[in-house]
């Protein structure tokens, strides 16, 4: 009985001792459970993809720590519908895709942009029986690269250029659509073609040492000459570059058509040799040297002008070839020529002395331009120069002869005019003689009267060189008052009927001198001189605008004999006063003339009764008004 007891006893122990490391064995597992929960948890949490578990009804049962960044929900936020915890996602694509996803419990894969972040995710959704997992990847950069893949694809296909990618068996890999517009061909015909073809200069025969080549350069370029598939023919520049991608070898081949500029270049290497052949057989010396004076350029002329033959000139300093050391005056002339040399824009044209290879000096006129670099820096000059000798000698001789012109214009209108004067003082102390016979009288009258036009010719010569030189300064003229001062000379002439009428719009200045005096004086003089019995002089003064300059107009007229037409074209040519017989004594209406142009003036004369030349004649003065005189 006892050792039933005990053997009870034991076995009771076994139980509890076995329900005790089942219990333990049970918490154990719990235990377990948790901590793998807490680890799942964190693990989760720490991800960089956003995790989302939505229950059937959609509330919020989990939600990592990225899903909280990018949607902004707070933790207490559990349990509530997350469509109304995230309203923005309601007009999404994501929010339609959730739902089609729950009602086939399809899993559906999405792109989406959270513009909160303004980031781009893929989207998972994967539908279960009690809910549902969202997963969002960050494809922020991938979407980058993406574009930028795009962008690159749409760059090449759109490039001006031809772009083919090459395999190594020779066959194109990927071309843009300038090569389709290039060669003509299909873009499916192009990738089942070979660039042997396309390129003649690419043999079929050498193209894995071509290959070769181009691998090991790394880079190639040449000219080349291809044909489109119509046969026509069109220069090219190509380049070839290798790549290796991914352990993939291609050569990436770029061809520029260059048509354009090989014509444009034929055109320029054909107009530099029209050049090179307009220089070099051109009639003057055309020479380029750079800032310091060493010569670049001599042309054939210059080289036969000289002497030197061109490898004898070029390189050398014109101030050690073509330039003496000195003047024929003994002037520094090399000194000077440094000078122009520094400053060769002050001295656009300019005549000196030269020195041939024999020793000869020659004048020659140059013309100098400064070539300048893209900065405006002169990096060269180029000079033409003709040869100016014999215009030299003629300038020197007439130089000469201008001073021995002059020395007998002072002799005549000196020591000629007082031996007039000293005639003139004789035959007036003659004719003063009481009783003298009225014979005698005319006869010394005649010479008289030579003798004070003979005066009268040299004041006109010495006053029309004043006029040409210039040597008298203008001043504003009252031309009205000037007028009186004329008529008023001429309001008695001794047995004459002179009546003479001024009239005047208004007063005007002009820019003149005292010669302007004689002007006028010459004109009614003439009128005078040249008719006979009662004449009638009208002087009017007025302003007129021809364009833009204000005249002031001078209108004098009389009734005398007139000026037949034929003489009005040649009145004022001194070359042939001969021919016309109112042309005054000397130099008078040339005098006029010459005075008024002196002035910026004009002269004309008309007939004072249009058509009829016998009832007077009318010269009409226009001098430019000063401008703001009264």
């Amino acid at each position: 009985m006892d050792e039933n007891q005990d053997r009870a006893k034991e076995s009771l122990i076994e139980e509890l001792e076995f329900l005790r490391d089942r219990i333990k064995k049970l918490e154990q597992t719990e235990i377990e459970k948790e901590v793998d929960a807490n680890l799942i948890t964190g693990v989760l949490d720490r991800s960089h993809d956003a995790m989302i578990l939505l229950d059937t009804e959609d509330r919020l049962c989990y939600i990592n720590d990225e899903a909280r960044h990018i949607f902004n929900i707070r933790n207490e936020a559990m349990g509530e519908i997350f469509w109304a915890i995230y309203p923005k996602s309601t007009t999404s694509i994501f929010y339609k895709e959730y739902f089609r996803a729950k009602q086939d419990k399809k899993f559906i894969r999405l792109v989406e942009h959270i513009h909160a972040q303004n980031k781009w995710y893929e989207v998972h959704i994967s539908p279960a029986s009690n809910g549902t997992l969202l997963i969002l990847y960050d494809i922020t950069s991938r979407m980058h690269i993406d574009e930028i893949i795009r962008l690159v694809h749409y760059t090449i296909n759109n490039y001006s250029d031809a772009v083919l990618w090459v395999k190594p068996n020779g066959r194109p890999f990927y071309v843009n659509r300038a090569t389709i517009g290039y060669l003509g061909y299909e873009y499916n015909q192009l990738l089942n073609m070979r660039i042997f073809k396309l390129i003649p200069d690419f043999s079929e025969e050498y193209w894995p040492k071509i290959w070769k080549t181009i691998k090991d350069k790394k880079h190639i370029e040449f000219e080349s000459v291809l044909q489109n598939m119509e046969g026509k023919a069109f220069s090219v520049d190509i380049s070839c570059d290798y790549i290796n991608f991914f352990d993939k070898e291609y050569i990436c081949v770029n061809i520029h058509d260059i048509t354009s500029r090989k014509t444009i270049m034929d055109e320029l290497a054909k107009s530099e040799e029209k050049y090179r052949e307009l220089v070099e057989n051109a009639n003057s010396m055309i020479v380029r040297m750079d800032v310091n004076g060493n010569i670049n350029f001599f042309n054939e002329f210059a080289q036969n002008f000289f002497g030197y033959k061109k490898e004898e000139i070029i390189g050398k300093n014109i101030l050690e070839t073509i330039v003496p050391e000195t003047s024929s005056k003994k002037e520094d002339l090399r000194s000077k020529i440094r000078y122009v040399i520094q400053h060769i824009e002050e001295y656009p044209h300019m005549e000196n002395e030269n020195i041939l290879r024999n020793g000869e000096r020659v004048w020659i006129s140059w013309t100098n331009k400064a070539i300048k670099d893209s900065k405006g820096d002169i990096v060269e000059i180029l000079s033409v120069g003709n040869d100016s000798t014999e215009l030299k000698r003629y300038q020197d001789e007439l130089e000469k002869a201008k001073t021995q012109a002059e020395l007998y214009m002072d002799l005549m209108s000196h020591d000629i005019n007082n031996m007039n004067q000293i005639g003139i003082g004789f035959l007036e102390l003659a004719l003063e003689t009481q009783g003298i016979d009225e014979n005698v009288k005319q006869l010394l009258l005649k010479p008289l009267d030579v003798l004070r036009n003979s005066s009268y010719l040299i004041q006109n010569v010495n006053k029309l060189q004043k006029a040409r030189e210039g040597v008298i300064r203008k001043e504003s003229v009252d031309l009205e008052k000037l007028l009186k001062e004329v008529i008023s000379r001429y309001t008695h002439i001794a047995r004459r009927e002179v009546r003479i009428e001024y009239s005047s719009e208004q007063g005007c200045t002009v820019n003149a001198n005292e010669l302007l005096l004689d002007v006028f004086t010459n004109i009614i003089s003439n009128s005078i001189r040249h008719s006979t019995g009662p004449l009638a002089i009208g002087v009017q003064m007025s302003k007129i605008q021809e364009g833009e300059t204000e005249y002031c107009k001078v209108e004098i007229e009389d009734n005398g004999p007139g000026i037949p037409d034929d003489v009005k074209d040649r009145l004022f040519d001194r070359m042939r006063k001969r021919e016309a017989k109112i042309a005054g004594k000397g130099l008078g209406l040339y005098l006029v003339k010459a005075l008024i142009e002196s002035f910026d003036g004009k002269i004309l004369v008309e007939d004072r009764v249009k058509g009829d030349f016998s009832r007077g004649c009318k010269f009409i003065v226009l001098l430019p008004a000063v401008k703001d005189a009264v």
